[in-house]
């Protein structure tokens, strides 16, 4: 591994490599930070330097790691460009880069691995913020597979954790989401989802370390008690619980996280639920919202339409090669060459034979009351000599993969479902992801609605998501070709449109694109956005000089506050401080 790989797997650091580089049309434009001379900045970058080493500090064209590749606008000022990037290896060097962010006025913009693909990457949300890289804190501090939980650094990849339990031999499965050369802890804290029991990330975390803007080390939970034995076994603090003022926030940077995970199970049932119409969305929605209330289904559900299924499998030419959305004749033929729903759903089970069997059944009663059209198929697999379920030997086509905690990225290509239409075409999407109430109908009629908006600005209607107790995130991706001009401005009207109809419901999205923050903070507008005033008045007292993240997730410090940004204008370019 060079000082420049992000990854020790070579066909990892290559496929890394392939879509930054090959992604970008146009030059990386050299930029300042707001409101620092020439001179500062230099000066900064040395001090950067002696912090971490030359090969620790990226400009110029090493910077195309820290560019969105699904990048829309490179050729006007709502790019979003860093001035450099720094990569710590330690505490005390993200310490001390936060000095020097503070005494020269540079905002830092933090990430993990920058994976976080559709909704900007790596890329700043401020253009000419220092992107403070920490994929190089990269230690798996411990696995503990007695009571299921792992501790971690920024750097450390679903696919590190899980090659890390097989290779020690531990009864536990990690949790990935549907690309594996992500953050463990990036995907956290932005509240991102896998597929196993502890699929709800947000919610296994338990004790994290977290880097002030002052420089003080503060630990969560019990994990704030020295030598403490619960530190990750327990959420439960003495006074008020901050763990969670650190999602999806820029009031601090944190360095280890602990996170619950799943227990080698005895055994493991796959389970697929399928349906042929739109329309019966509802009755999955329903029928499996309800099994999960009542804690018969133990993961949360993932649903798919045709065209996220098949657009997983090839490019869109393979199936159509018109212009405009894939018309309902079209995509009937594809469900029947594929030989699936137009929604199909895929669950699991864990633990001893006889009570997933039990579950199963229960299961199965209530899909036959409530979605008598839907279709039900199961594997089932045993833990050899009474031991538990090997997840590597598990066909993907049996269910094996995310339900039972092996990472990979068998999605990396379908960004490419358009763009293959065109010899020189650039794939890339944006999502646009809100959170709906379990309700069938609810569900449904938003479905019917954004599918409209999408397929008439030519767009097919790609959606998957998963459904929890009470709640559905519906998670709408929109595949484009960077080399298409109409492509740009098409998806400014979808975005616009779906906002509108999500502000008209109270729904909102769980999660943002960087162009798109300021709107969906913007949605939280109880007692005249009492919260936002509330965030920014923290953010205002931990940070005062607004060094880390200014704008993250439509938080705005002050000093950026005072020239236009924030408070749903979301000004697009740096020029204006």
């Amino acid at each position: 591994m060079t000082d420049e790989s992000f990854y020790l797997d070579a066909a990892i650091q290559a496929k890394h490599h392939d879509l930054f580089r090959k992604s970008t049309r146009l030059p990386i434009q050299t930029i300042l930070p707001p409101n620092v001379a020439q001179a500062d900045f230099e000066n900064a970058l040395f001090a950067f330097k002696d912090i971490v080493g030359p090969a620790g500090v990226r400009t110029g064209v090493a910077l195309a790691d820290y560019i969105d590749p699904f990048e829309l606008w490179e050729d006007t000022d709502k790019r979003h460009v860093p001035s450099a990037a720094v990569c710590p290896r330690t505490i005390a060097h993200v310490q001390d880069i936060m000095k020097v962010a503070t005494r020269y006025e540079l905002p830092l913009w933090t990430i993990s691995r920058g994976k976080n693909l559709g909704y900007g990457g790596p890329s700043p949300r401020l253009s000419g913020s220092v992107v403070l890289d920490l994929h190089k804190m990269n230690k798996i501090i411990e696995v503990n597979d007695r009571f299921g939980f792992c501790v971690v650094e920024p750097g450390v990849t679903f696919l590190e954790l899980y090659e890390y339990t097989r290779k020690h031999g531990l009864k536990v499965w990690p949790s990935a989401p549907s690309l594996g050369w992500g953050s463990v802890m990036g995907n956290s804290l932005d509240r991102g989802f896998g597929y196993t029991r502890t699929g709800d990330h947000q919610n296994q975390i338990c004790g994290m370390e977290v880097i002030l803007p002052n420089g003080e080390i503060v630990r969560t939970g019990q994990f704030a008690i020295t030598n403490s034995a619960t530190a990750h076994l327990s959420k439960a603090s003495f006074g008020p619980s901050v763990d969670g003022l650190f999602l999806q926030s820029n009031l601090g940077v944190v360095t280890k996280l602990g996170l619950w995970m799943t227990p080698q199970p005895q055994a493991f049932m796959s389970c697929s639920m399928e349906v042929d119409e739109a329309e019966d969305l509802e009755a999955m929605v329903d029928t499996l919202s309800e099994l999960k209330r009542h804690d018969i289904l133990q993961n949360s559900p993932v649903v798919r339409n045709i065209v996220a299924w098949s657009s997983s499998l090839g490019a869109r030419k393979n199936y159509y090669t018109g212009s405009g959305a894939m018309p309902p004749d079209v995509l009937k033929d594809v469900q029947r060459k594929l030989k699936i729903g137009y929604w199909l759903c895929k669950f699991a089970f864990y633990g001893p034979k006889e009570l997933i069997e039990e579950r199963y059944v229960a299961t199965e009663k209530l899909v036959h009351e409530r979605a008598p059209r839907a279709r039900l198929t199961r594997d089932l697999h045993v833990g050899k000599d009474g031991q538990g379920v090997d997840a590597a030997n598990i066909p993907a086509a049996q269910g094996g993969g995310g339900m039972a905690g092996v990472p990979d990225l068998w999605t990396l290509g379908v960004w490419n479902y358009r763009a293959a239409d065109n010899p020189e075409g650039i794939g890339g999407h944006c999502d646009f992801s809100p959170t709906l109430p379990a309700h069938g109908k609810e569900v449904v009629d938003w479905y019917l609605t954004a599918k409209a908006i999408t397929e008439g600005e030519g767009f097919d209607s790609y959606v998957g998501g998963a459904l929890y107790d009470r709640t559905f995130i519906m998670i709408h991706m929109f595949l484009y070709d960077k080399a298409d001009p109409e492509h740009r401005d098409k998806i400014d009207r979808v975005m616009e449109k779906l906002f509108i109809e999500a502000k008209n419901r109270g729904i909102s999205s769980y999660r943002s694109h960087l162009n798109h923050m300021d709107r969906v903070a913007d949605m939280y507008d109880f007692q005249n956005h009492a919260y936002r005033r509330f965030v920014e008045g923290l953010k205002d007292h931990m940070d005062p000089t607004g060094i880390l993240s200014p704008g993250k997730n439509g938080i705005w410090p002050k000093r950026f506050r005072e020239v236009g940004f924030g408070q749903g204008r979301d000004p697009k370019s740096s020029t204006k401080l």
